[in-house]
């Protein structure tokens, strides 16, 4: 008789491996990096948003 083979555990394939890590940055001759990283921002003045908050008044009722 044979044994019974085990079920094996679901599991998922194999991650394929990952490329080779390549450093960037070594032939710039800027000395700082974060400014190319840096944008111009321009302030717009916009008018106040109202209250989210409505109040609603209805007239007095009579009893």
């Amino acid at each position: 008789m044979k044994p019974k083979p085990e079920p094996e555990p679901s599991k998922p394939p194999p991650r394929p491996p990952c490329g080779p890590k390549v450093a960037t940055g070594f032939g710039d001759d800027d000395p700082d990096p974060r400014s190319k990283l840096k944008k111009e921002s321009v302030r717009i003045n916009l008018p106040p948003k109202p209250s989210p908050a409505v109040t609603i008044k209805f007239p007095p009722t009579k009893t």
